[in-house]
């Protein structure tokens, strides 16, 4: 009954426990939520005392018995039981072709940490299972590992020339420092603010003047004409319908230079920026949750994801849920930004961690919808290791056409002469309502070493985070993936079950 009562004004209550929860997460106290019941019972109770109708109590006792009788009643519903174990036979057959897969491989595949050049931390999310099986078979010298894809850096990103940032972390954890997005050219970074607040103010005046109770008719009869060749390109996919919230305001030359900033200072009456100490110990958090403390690539990815579509209304539903429904691009940067610091290396040697001088941390973002892998730090590599980084880019591209082809398949466009272009084009079609559905094939969650499941062909239906029970001497790590990602997971599949 008072469940049945909170949901006669769902918004409102799911409103309430949203305040009771982000109070617990900051080490408060819940109770609004029962306030507000209590507030709905008083009104019931007063409702109940103005009816005073004499047909009231009967109705409500006949409720009461249909209630017992429901709950005493075995099969209540046959059909519904029948369809409970159908799902339940189903998802046992599910279990054992798992099972099956592991069963069946043969250990000889696996690449030691010793043998790998390139090692590249991916989200666990499943639709870089797919990418992460691709990249290992185009380049058995890549070892692939699989992490939460905040990467443990739980951070609140302000982008550039924002006021206000948005917390970058799984809604289960507190928010960390606030980073703020910049760039390294205090004139650059000042034209960059200034052009992209004076889009931002015209775009808002424009979008006024579209909506105005007068001003809309004007605008459709002689101005909406000239809307007409956009209208071709963004049908034909040549345009964006709306520019890209990362580039919005700003020129290509902006968007390359933005960078992440870890210096403290004061942005809008709030301390930003990551202090040395801090960095240290966030560093060695997360590297000990990764399991990856020892055996170190030349070049170890931090691979955020994130993806790109044109129409669809719930769009951060497949961006990253460990980023807060964000990409992982600010997460991957500061956590390259950090690993790749000699003050912190130096600080890690006292926690037993070595990351050798030639190891360079690259910031990456997977595009989930086009497969694509974009760099952001290339310009850290030495370049007398170019050539490494191109074996890297072409392995990426490699991988990334194989992934586009396994995945087109389920998406049955019908036949198609390039999959490249199809794939594409289906992230800029305005009018394409499932440009990938990845995450809907989520079945399983594997916590183990990457070597128990390299060459598993999980069809982009399992998460997969890096675990080693040997390193986990008190089992924290265990308990952490079991509290955190897990029951992610868990919200992940129920969404889609």
């Amino acid at each position: 009954y008072l469940h049945r009562l909170l949901l006669t004004v769902g918004g409102w209550a799911a409103f309430v426990a949203r305040l009771d929860w982000d109070n617990e997460l900051a080490g408060g106290r819940d109770g609004k939520l029962i306030e507000f019941l209590c507030v709905l019972l008083c009104w019931e109770s007063c409702l109940l005392q103005c009816m005073g109708h004499h047909q009231l109590e009967p109705e409500w006792n006949n409720a009461l018995a249909t209630l017992s009788q429901v709950r005493g009643r075995d099969g209540v519903n046959h059909l519904l039981s029948q369809k409970h174990i159908l799902q339940e036979a189903f998802d046992h057959s599910v279990q054992q072709e798992i099972v099956n897969k592991f069963q069946a491989r043969a250990n000889t595949s696996a690449t030691t940490k010793s043998e790998s050049s390139v090692q590249a931390i991916f989200c666990i999310d499943v639709r870089s299972e797919i990418f992460r099986r691709h990249l290992e078979c185009v380049d058995n010298t890549v070892e692939t590992l699989g992490f939460a894809g905040f990467f443990a850096f739980p951070i609140k990103y302000i982008p550039l020339g924002h006021e206000l940032g948005e917390s970058q972390c799984p809604v289960l954890l507190s928010t960390g420092p606030t980073i703020l997005e910049e760039i390294p050219n205090p004139t650059s970074n000042r034209q960059a603010v200034s052009r992209r607040l004076v889009h931002h103010q015209v775009q808002q005046i424009w979008k006024s003047f579209k909506s105005g109770a007068v001003t809309c008719f004007s605008f459709v009869s002689p101005i909406g004409l000239s809307y007409l060749p956009k209208l071709i390109s963004d049908s034909f996919g040549l345009t964006r319908p709306v520019p890209h919230p990362d580039k919005a305001g700003l020129t290509t030359a902006h968007v390359r230079m933005k960078s992440v900033s870890l210096e403290t200072k004061n942005h809008n009456h709030e301390m930003t920026g990551i202090s040395i100490d801090q960095q240290i110990q966030m560093a060695k958090n997360a590297l000990k949750a990764m399991s990856l403390t020892e055996d170190f690539a030349r070049l170890v990815l931090i691979v955020g994801h994130g993806s790109s579509m044109v129409n669809n209304p719930h769009a951060t539903g497949y961006d990253c849920g460990a980023c807060g429904g964000h990409t992982g691009e600010a997460n991957a940067k500061v956590a390259a930004a950090v690993l790749n610091s000699r003050e912190v290396r130096s600080g890690l040697l006292k926690e037993n961690i070595f990351i050798p001088f030639e190891t360079v941390f690259l910031a990456c973002l997977h595009n989930t919808t086009t497969d694509e892998v974009t760099i952001y730090n290339e310009t850290d590599v030495p370049l007398e290791r170019k050539d490494e980084l191109d074996q890297l880019k072409q392995s990426l591209t490699l991988a990334g056409r194989a992934s586009r082809a396994e995945r087109l398949k389920r998406l049955n466009p019908g036949e198609v002469s390039n999959i490249d272009n199809a794939i594409v084009e289906r992230s800029k079609d305005w009018s394409q309502t499932r440009p990938e559905w990845g995450l809907a094939a989520c079945a399983a969650f594997v916590v183990a070493p990457r070597e128990f499941t390299r060459g598993i062909d999980f069809g982009g239906g399992s998460f997969l985070h890096s675990y080693d029970w040997t390193k986990d001497h008190h089992f924290s790590v265990l308990e952490l993936i079991m509290t955190a990602p897990m029951v992610v997971t868990s919200w992940i599949n129920l969404q889609y079950y």
